[in-house]
C-alpha cells in the first residue's frame, strides 16, 4: 500500500468535511494524525488497527481504520471492533460508497466473529442518521478533547450496532 498516497487523500477528506471543527482549521490534528508515521503505524501486522482503501473504479477516494478486540470503554473484548474512521473526498458522497463501506465493515466484522461494530460520530454531522439508518444506536455520549477543537463542535455521540 502506497502510504504517501494514503496520507494524501486522508488529508483532502478531512479539509472536504471537518476543518470545521477547528481553530486552527485542523492544521495540529491533520500534523498528528495524517502523517506517514501515523498512517504507516496501521500497516504493521502486529497492529490491533488496520487501514483499508476506499476505490470508486480503481480510484482511491478515502480510507477507513478499524479496530480490534476493545470496547467502547477502551476495555479489552475480542467481540468488540471500532469503526475508528471513515473519510471518503466530497466528489464521492452520496454515490452509494458509504452503504458499501458498512456491507465490507460488517462483512470483516463477522469474519473476525467480532458480535458489536462501535464508533464515535460528531453530535452535529450528517453522520450520525447516516449510522442510524444502517442500524447503529446512540449508547453514550462523550467530547472530543483536545485543545484545538471549537467547544461548540466537540460534542460526540459512541454508537454501536449488534451483529446477529
Amino acid at each position: 500500500m502506497d502510504v504517501e498516497e494514503i496520507v494524501n487523500i486522508s488529508i483532502q477528506a478531512y479539509k472536504d468535511h471537518y476543518t470545521h471543527l477547528w481553530k486552527d482549521k485542523g492544521k495540529r490534528y491533520l500534523e498528528t494524525s495524517f502523517n506517514y508515521n501515523a498512517i504507516s503505524a496501521y500497516l504493521r501486522p502486529s497492529s490491533l488497527k488496520k487501514l483499508y482503501k476506499i476505490e470508486i473504479d480503481g480510484n482511491l477516494v478515502g480510507f477507513l481504520t478499524l479496530g480490534f478486540g476493545y470496547d467502547e470503554s477502551g476495555d479489552e473484548d475480542s467481540h468488540n471492533m471500532e469503526l475508528e474512521r471513515i473519510y471518503f473526498i466530497k466528489e464521492a458522497t452520496g454515490k452509494g460508497v458509504g452503504s458499501k463501506v458498512v456491507t465490507f465493515i460488517q462483512s470483516i466484522a463477522r469474519s473476525g466473529n467480532h458480535q458489536n461494530i462501535w464508533l464515535k460520530a460528531m453530535k452535529k454531522s450528517p453522520a450520525v442518521s447516516f449510522y442510524k439508518k444502517h442500524g447503529w444506536k446512540i449508547i453514550n455520549e462523550t467530547v472530543l478533547d483536545h485543545p484545538e477543537v471549537i467547544a461548540d463542535e466537540s460534542e460526540m455521540y459512541v454508537m454501536s450496532k449488534k451483529l446477529k
